[in-house]
């Protein structure tokens, strides 16, 4: 990807204004600054309109240190490579997981497991993707499947506080397993009788007081939110954040990036379909025939096709995971509920960032294939010939994400 991926793995000059306005920010202690917030709008702090569009401060301090104590042009080596340390962690983290909920299933040494996992997640254009512009989805991400490691280590005090810290990258996702879980608590209370509800929850939250006590840290990044943005507003300054409605689709019929649920369902190509009739400068120059032309739009669209087969399969290995395992219901099911909950109700958000959100399914690929690969008996057998071809399919997977990635353009 370094050397043939037509953008590169470097930041784009989009991410970088940002990091650089947010930084700036804090260094210069602009006026916002006091409610928590620093912005992505270069001159907020100098516009007498006082427009800005607002982020968390806290996301970006690590980043003012390193600008402060090292200077500008370090900074800009090292964020990049920070970022790529922070993705490479991530898909440590995913493998670690895919060996602990498929360990139970499979002959293969866990090794070999995590290799796989490893590597697919990695090559996910999801993951391509936030090299060129990481989205707080990952840090979030990365918490949040570190607080399940540590729930299932039984630290449950430490999961939790880091559970926390996850949906303090994000509060979108923060609502959504909040959500979830207060739905299963209103369910017992509707439906006493019923234990199905503790095996949805971490292990050492499954009384009462310390489901409650899940529910109510879950909410805990939104309301904070929600309090600055209305104490910015209070204070005179206009937010140019995109609303609930706008982000679902139906704030007005002007909204053009909304194409229902059809254009949300985009992410199970692992690229947009109209980069194979317009593609990005570097592969149209090539395009120098009609064939030529011809040649690349088939390929295009076998390899995104490609791409949502093995998506939609996983997504089944993922649901007959959680269908076989009890003793994991509890760790895969959150992620699942609240990524589909995303794509349904929030559609327009969904297929307008194709990448940034869809981190979260990344995830949900790799720990389906992974089982996929593990149903098969012909595949999950102790003869060596099988775990030859095991490892042919995935490196078969791994070059057509590979080349899905190629296609990704500034705007994903």
């Amino acid at each position: 990807m370094w050397l043939h991926a037509p953008m590169g793995i470097d930041w784009l000059p989009l991410q970088k204004e940002r990091v650089f306005a947010a930084v700036s920010h804090i260094l210069n202690n602009s006026d916002f600054l006091k409610y928590g917030v620093t912005s992505w709008t270069p001159n907020a702090a100098e516009s007498s309109q006082k427009v800005l569009y607002a982020v968390q401060a806290h996301q970006y301090l690590h980043l003012a240190a390193i600008f402060s104590l090292f200077g500008q042009a370090a900074f800009e080596k090292i964020i990049p490579i920070l970022d790529k340390v922070v993705i490479f962690t991530l898909s440590i983290v995913t493998a670690e997981i895919a060996i602990e909920v498929n360990k139970a299933k499979s002959i293969f040494p866990k090794s070999l497991i995590g290799v796989w996992s490893f590597t697919v997640f990695l090559s996910l254009p999801y993951t391509y993707r936030m090299l060129l512009g990481i989205w707080h989805d990952v840090y979030s991400l990365l918490f949040i499947l570190v607080a399940f490691i540590l729930f299932s280590a039984r630290k449950r005090l430490l999961g939790l506080f880091t559970l926390v810290i996850g949906f303090f990258w994000q509060y979108h996702w923060s609502i959504l397993f909040g959500c979830f879980y207060g739905i299963l608590r209103v369910m017992k209370v509707l439906n006493p009788s019923s234990s199905q509800w503790q095996e949805m929850f971490p292990p050492g939250f499954r009384n009462q007081k310390w489901s409650n006590l899940l529910v109510l840290s879950c909410f805990v990044s939104p309301i904070i939110s929600s309090a600055q943005n209305i104490l910015l507003q209070l204070n005179g300054f206009k937010i140019l954040n995109s609303n609930l409605l706008y982000r679902v689709g139906i704030d007005k019929a002007s909204n053009i990036h909304h194409g229902g649920w059809l254009a949300a369902l985009q992410f199970l190509g692992g690229n947009r379909l109209n980069l194979c009739l317009s593609p990005i400068s570097s592969i149209e120059s090539v395009l120098n025939t009609g064939l030529h032309s011809n040649i690349f739009k088939f390929n295009c669209f076998t390899s995104i096709l490609g791409m949502a087969i093995l998506s939609i399969l996983s997504i089944l290995g993922y649901y007959y995971l959680i269908k076989s395992s009890k003793s994991t219901r509890w760790l895969l099911t959150p992620i699942l509920f609240s990524f589909i909950a995303s794509v349904l109700i929030l559609q327009q958000s969904i297929a307008a960032h194709l990448h940034g959100r869809s981190i979260f399914f990344a995830v949900i690929l790799t720990i389906g294939f992974t089982n996929l690969l593990l149903k098969v008996p012909a595949l999950n057998s102790k003869h060596p010939v099988s775990t030859l071809f095991t490892s042919l399919i995935v490196t078969a997977v791994i070059i057509n994400n590979i080349r899905v990635s190629y296609f990704t353009g500034i705007n994903g």
